[in-house]
């Protein structure tokens, strides 16, 4: 019983996020740190569990890339300005009738750019670090040591 249910728990990850990329800036995965030691940098991505080595890491940088600030501005600006267009839609009123699909359309579309505009200006405040590692050991240390509370 004890084995079924230790095989079913879900790791938990409470680490940083970054983005690892190789000695030719190739970007060679990403996620929260699991496992950072003299040795080893384990992250848990999308696609699992990721480890590398040192020796193979040209750069490290942390935070998530400002394109996903945008995207996430815009999603939310636009359901949010669609559900209250659409929510306010009056086809009888006098002045300015509209359809309950075409008030979702229209807060879309103006909800989409107003988010990506403030997606945008979220990017000016955001405090994203890049560790050169080169696969020197040296700064591998200094990486590990700046981020030594995992």
């Amino acid at each position: 019983m004890v084995t079924s249910t230790y095989g079913q728990q879900k790791i938990k990850t409470t680490g940083e996020f970054v983005r690892v990329f190789d000695l030719h800036r190739k970007k060679i995965g990403k996620g929260k740190i699991l496992v950072l030691s003299d040795s080893i940098l384990q992250l848990k991505g999308n696609k699992g569990e990721l480890s590398f080595r040192p020796e193979e890491i040209g750069f490290i940088q942390t935070k998530r890339a400002a394109g996903n600030n945008v995207l996430i501005g815009t999603l939310s600006g636009a359901v949010v300005l669609a559900v209250v267009v659409a929510a306010s839609a009056d086809p009888n009123d006098w002045v300015f009738g509209y359809t309950t699909g075409e008030g979702a359309a229209v807060g879309a579309v103006l909800g989409a750019v107003s988010g990506a505009a403030l997606g945008s200006l979220s990017v000016l405040f955001k405090k994203s670090e890049i560790y050169p590692i080169n696969g020197n050991l040296s700064y591998w240390k200094t990486f590990k040591d700046d981020l030594g509370h995992f």
